[in-house]
């Protein structure tokens, strides 16, 4: 048998070559435009959104299920008593995550809407109020050589019209 010989060519895409880069005072007057900036400031979930309908009906008759289909020993083997450090512990626990794990925030509570301890479940954006319109908060920016950065830009305007970051 003779042996096929396979030859393959490979092309490789190459981006086209580029010009030398023009010096800095030329992309300064050719890039000096001003733009119009905005920040999207967004607090994520601090909680895990509630559950369906359907998911928790669902998990309800799993537990049910289960229940049913476990195995029931003798209290005697499954009561252990408990000392007087360990309630105080476990009901320390209990208590931190009652006040700690709640869905609902201060905000909620007051309704004060500028808080960000609200709507725990739920991504918030923060929007202002401009000439009667709510926007994101904008600024303008100018570029060039000396100018400040973008994100210097915005973040300079964010702590005057929020306040500063804490």
């Amino acid at each position: 048998l003779a042996a096929r010989r396979w030859s393959m060519r490979m092309r490789f895409l190459r981006p086209p070559r580029r010009a030398a880069a023009p010096p800095r005072a030329k992309l300064a007057r050719r890039y000096a435009s001003s733009a119009r900036l905005a920040a999207l400031v967004e607090r994520i979930p601090v909680v895990t959104p509630e559950l369906p309908a359907w998911k928790r009906e669902s998990l309800e008759l799993r537990e049910r299920l289960a229940a049913h289909l476990s195995k029931v020993y003798p209290e005697q083997l499954t009561v252990a008593q408990e000392g007087p450090d360990r309630r105080q512990a476990r009901l320390r626990a209990a208590a931190i995550i009652e006040s700690e794990g709640a869905r609902e925030g201060e905000g909620d509570r007051t309704g004060d809407e500028t808080s960000l301890d609200r709507k725990l479940a739920h991504r918030l954006y923060l929007v202002l109020r401009e000439g009667g319109a709510w926007r994101l908060p904008q600024v303008d920016w100018s570029g060039g050589a000396e100018a400040p950065t973008v994100r210097q830009c915005l973040g300079e305007h964010l702590s005057a019209s929020c306040g500063a970051r804490s």
